[in-house]
């Protein structure tokens, strides 16, 4: 295998004037938001969280693409495998974004409170309730 340690060279130090300078033109206070901070944006403000499980992947691919019914399945498949933690909280949040877009607040509301239940400081299923929670409300 051949190493080319000039050219990593020089893509590091270009990565690294391109950040410098990048973060020299924010306005004061901003703060910069590094690539593993950043989850996915959904149609409609909905998150939808990723996760190791190939099977959350796929079912976020699929409500990305607006396959409700088949990211409804990809997260369905994943929580019966019986993760734990981020990926069963993952499968959860998602679940509770796409019944939102298939207009079923009750199965939304459901996934969500189930995703809180799993892990109460989860940031994307509390970012769907709170969303769920202010389409529903009176206007």
């Amino acid at each position: 295998m051949t190493h080319y340690p000039r050219r990593l060279g020089i893509v590091a130090a270009t990565i690294f004037a391109a950040l410098c300078l990048s973060a020299a033109l924010l306005p004061a206070g901003a703060t910069v938001i590094q690539p593993h901070d950043v989850e996915f944006e959904a149609p409609a403000e909905f998150v939808v969280a990723t996760a190791s499980s190939k099977y959350v992947k796929a079912g976020i691919v699929a409500f990305e693409k607006r396959d409700f019914p088949k990211s409804v399945a990809m997260n369905k498949a994943a929580l019966r495998l019986k993760p734990s933690g981020k990926t069963a909280a993952a499968a959860q949040s998602n679940l509770c974004a796409t019944w939102a877009m298939l207009n079923d607040p009750v199965r939304a509301q459901t996934a969500c409170e189930a995703a809180l239940a799993i892990n109460p400081s989860y940031q994307p299923a509390q970012s769907n309730k709170d969303l769920l929670n202010a389409k529903r409300a009176p206007k």
